[in-house]
């Protein structure tokens, strides 16, 4: 994993403390979700940096996820990973 990777890896690690305990299953699911595509490590760290943002700020305005990500997270989660440019074949290689 490339040094900018790693950076945004903790920052999102640190950010994601901030999301309540009723919050954190579906942002988990949506995680391994994103992680099972064929998006770069970096594009799913920029993704997940994003989501946790979603989130915090919609429970700072008092809403709960399901009104922030929608009823079926796999759906949006589908719709980004068909926005993101796939891996390269050296890319698919040296993972």
């Amino acid at each position: 994993m490339k040094k900018y990777c790693k950076g945004l890896l903790k920052s999102n690690n640190k950010m994601e403390k901030e999301i309540h305990k009723n919050n954190e299953k579906i942002l988990t699911d949506m995680i391994v979700y994103l992680r099972g595509s064929d998006m770069t490590e970096y594009n799913q760290e920029l993704i997940r940096e994003d989501l946790i943002q979603m989130i915090i700020d919609g429970q700072n305005r008092g809403d709960d996820i399901q009104k922030v990500i929608g009823d079926n997270y796999k759906e949006i989660c589908d719709k980004i990973i068909e926005t993101m440019p796939k891996k390269t074949i050296s890319q698919k290689i040296g993972s």
